[in-house]
């Protein structure tokens, strides 16, 4: 058989393939998302100059000498830039996760893909309750110790503020991305009206206490370390 024959019979069949129903449906949707994609760039990009703008300016209109002739920016001021940054990666880390996870949230529920964009909206709702509260419970209303003491000490708690949050995010991330495995397991298995093996029962029974457990000892240390 020659390579035109060849040719010939590979594309004989598509004149009998019928066009998919939603194909313009699925194209216009991907363009919007697109769209919103590049919308939120341009809000981070914005944002990000922003707070960078504001930051620069907040620190040199309110430097002082403290009480032992160092420099030092105004802690009132240095608490605003504090949570200003803090704010702002919220607000950017927020929708990248969110983008990320997507698909990830879908693979593990593959057996009802819906419920596994519900289950990233929930963690969004969790995402923003728990870093706004770490940001609140973070918050100076008094004048720090290191207020005193020059900007080189002020940069370091602010260094220790912010990496703190990193560190929570990344911590409460990498445990959901452990643990949303074993939930699709469990969704699989009720979706499909099949009992759990014994020993998914105990390691979810392990999970469970132990994952209470930390989070107690961690929002006890949030709440009674900040006071």
């Amino acid at each position: 058989m020659t390579m035109e024959h060849r040719v010939r019979s590979a594309l004989g069949g598509l004149d009998s393939v019928e066009p998919s129903n939603d194909l313009w449906v699925r194209v216009t949707r991907s363009i919007e998302e697109d769209l919103v994609r590049r919308r939120r760039m341009r809000f981070i990009l914005a944002a990000t100059a922003f707070a960078v703008v504001a930051v620069v300016v907040l620190g040199i209109m309110f430097r002082v000498q403290t009480s032992i002739g160092r420099l030092a920016i105004e802690w009132r001021a240095m608490e605003g830039i504090e949570t200003l940054v803090l704010a702002l990666l919220i607000l950017v880390l927020g929708p990248a996760v969110r983008r990320f996870g997507e698909g990830y949230a879908e693979a593990v529920f593959r057996a009802n893909p819906t419920t596994g964009t519900g289950f990233a909206r929930l963690l969004d709702v969790s995402y923003y309750l728990v870093f706004t509260g770490y940001l609140l419970v973070s918050t100076e209303f008094e004048r720090p110790s290191e207020a005193l003491f020059g900007l080189g000490n002020q940069m370091e708690a602010a260094a220790g503020r912010v990496g703190g949050l990193l560190l929570f995010m990344g911590v409460l991330h990498g445990l959901t991305i452990l643990i949303m495995p074993l939930l699709g397991v469990v969704f699989t298995a009720v979706w499909h009206k099949r009992r759990l093996p014994r020993s998914i029962n105990i390691v979810l029974v392990v999970v469970g206490i132990l994952g209470g457990l930390w989070v107690l000892q961690l929002v006890a240390g949030l709440i009674f370390g900040g006071l």
